[in-house]
């Protein structure tokens, strides 16, 4: 007798109702289903934890639990390093499997452990599954996965990446109106994602304004070549003041990075939300967060817009 949870993802998961095996093989799922298929994998996920089965990994005391993420074609699916767990997963996976006629691809699986999880658990876990070991994932969606102490050689893609755009400019006749196209439309567009979930370092938004500097007044970006027959600030002006309206990159950090904070306080009940409060404010608001002196880039961007 299947129970009320059981019967519910039932009905919400599976798409139809079939009652014979010829059924089931007439109705096949879709290979671009991808939103059933997760379903299905959710829900053999969702009936283990309500069985006590499968805990997931909290970021913080009174955290809420995370057992799975899914972003763009990947599905993060997070467990504690034990045998017991591992069994549970697997058998998840065979069920989705079963179900969607699609078996999961273990050769492009990647498995990721947590600082304090012995080599041979490690091991031992990673050749039950068939999996690889990685220590980290350097970049995700375009983004850093993990930041360390070295922020500027982290986010040394960016210049890197601008400077190449530079550099093909400048090997071109282009008016002061073509350049300021280009700065305005393509260079300082560029940070602009990363901007908008990192914190930057200052001292690398300054290497970037000096390298669109140069670009400006005709020198090249590359070397110490050139003069630049005025500094960077005054072009930032709006043009109605007498500037040419360029950003400055420090403070358009902080606004797309604020646009992010914002949207704790209409929707705290999210699963950002949720983690971001257990963690720094479990006892306030985002309003009413006092910056700290040892957060990480990812979530001191959030917080240092409120200073400002």
């Amino acid at each position: 007798m299947a129970t009320g949870v059981e019967a519910l993802l039932r009905c919400v998961f599976e798409g139809c109702i079939a009652f014979s095996d010829a059924d089931i093989e007439r109705r096949p799922y879709h290979r671009n289903c991808g939103c059933a298929l997760h379903g299905k994998l959710c829900s053999g996920k969702v009936l283990k934890e309500a069985y006590g089965l499968l805990h997931g990994c909290r970021v913080a005391r009174g955290a809420s639990s995370v057992t799975n993420l899914l972003f763009a074609n990947d599905c993060y699916l997070f467990f504690n390093a034990m045998d017991n767990k591992t069994d549970c997963i697997l058998h998840v996976l065979h069920q989705y499997a079963q179900a969607s006629r699609q078996s999961i691809n273990m050769r492009k699986s990647t498995f990721m452990f947590s600082a304090n999880v012995n080599v041979a658990i490690r091991n031992s876990l990673a050749n039950k599954l068939s999996v690889s070991q990685v220590e980290s994932q350097d970049h995700y969606l375009g983004l850093p996965s993990f930041i360390g102490k070295n922020k500027k050689m982290v986010f040394s893609f960016i210049r890197d990446k601008i400077g190449r755009w530079l550099q093909g400019w400048n090997k071109k006749i282009l008016s002061q109106a073509g350049k300021e196209i280009l700065l305005k439309t393509v260079a300082q567009a560029i940070p602009a994602y990363v901007m908008s979930v990192y914190f930057i370092p200052l001292n690398l938004c300054d290497a970037l304004e000096k390298m669109m500097n140069s670009f400006w007044w005709g020198s090249k970006s590359n070397d110490n070549g050139g003069i630049n027959w005025m500094q960077w600030s005054p072009l930032c002006v709006r043009r109605d003041c007498g500037g040419l309206g360029f950003r400055r990159l420090r403070d358009f950090n902080l606004a797309m990075l604020g646009q992010q904070g914002w949207r704790f306080l209409p929707v705290s009940n999210s699963l950002t939300s949720r983690v971001f409060k257990a963690h720094y404010f479990p006892y306030g608001s985002f309003l009413m967060q006092i910056l700290g002196i040892t957060l990480a880039s990812f979530d001191e961007a959030f917080l240092l817009r409120k200073t400002y």
